[in-house]
């Protein structure tokens, strides 16, 4: 069953990247061109996108893993990078 498991949680986080890239991602980034955003607001947008690829990655809070780190193994764009395009 461990194999099994394993296999499932991948899946499940692939698909849970495969919705975030096509329709989170997308509807968030809609009017981003016009924003300007504060120093306060910049870091709440990046926490709340760690708060979903943390897990996906298998990783806690405390385990205190970078988030370039995290966003490297996930393959992802930072959504700041993706905003100040």
């Amino acid at each position: 069953m461990g194999a099994e498991d394993g296999a499932i949680h991948l899946l499940l986080g692939e698909t849970i990247l495969k919705i975030y890239n096509t329709l989170v991602l997308p509807k968030f980034l809609y009017g981003s061109e016009n924003w300007t955003l504060t120093a306060l607001q910049r870091r709440r947008i990046e926490a709340a996108e760690m708060k979903l690829l943390r897990p996906l990655a298998g990783y806690t809070l405390y385990d205190h893993i970078t988030n370039d780190y995290i966003r490297c193994e996930l393959r992802i764009t930072g959504i700041l990078d993706k905003i100040d395009e």
